[in-house]
């Protein structure tokens, strides 16, 4: 598990949180009788936990990227870590490439990823069906990322 998670940009802390998680979630498993013993065995299925508990705070970190750029002051002396300065600059990349987007793929999107409004609240807000959104979001998504790898990023 240690190596999986440092491999993967992690510390031995989240290691160690990640091995508790999954030991949780076994024993939880346990008791609701979804481990069943003829599967694989222990050690198995407590490492695809880990990697799976891994995985979903791996992404719930790559999507919250709302570092608000403004909370750094300079007049305030602040210890900034690389993984913060690493977070900002992502968060820029980020916006520069949302802001080439249309104003509604714009709109989608910061709802969608930064106010994590989920897609019937958006389409409430902008007066638009669910599947209409769910394109929607779907397209942009490819905009993005079709705008992301014509720079090279």
């Amino acid at each position: 598990m240690l190596k999986m998670v440092v491999k993967s940009g992690g510390t031995e802390a989240e290691a160690a949180d990640v091995m508790q998680d999954a030991m949780l979630a076994l024993f939880r498993n346990i008791k609701l009788n979804k481990y069943k013993d003829g599967g694989a065995k222990l050690s198995t299925y407590v490492i695809q936990m880990g990697r799976y508990i891994w995985y979903a705070k791996r992404r719930k970190l790559h999507r919250k990227v709302n570092v608000p750029l403004q909370d750094f002051h300079e007049n305030e002396p602040q210890e900034v870590t690389e993984v913060q300065l690493e977070k900002i600059e992502f968060q820029k990349q980020i916006h520069l490439l949302i802001n080439r987007l249309g104003s509604q793929c714009q709109k989608i999107l910061k709802l969608f990823y930064w106010e994590e409004k989920n897609l019937t609240e958006i389409a409430k807000s902008l007066d638009m069906e669910v599947s209409s959104v769910k394109n929607g979001k779907y397209r942009c998504m490819k905009q993005l990322r079709n705008i992301a790898s014509s720079l090279n990023l």
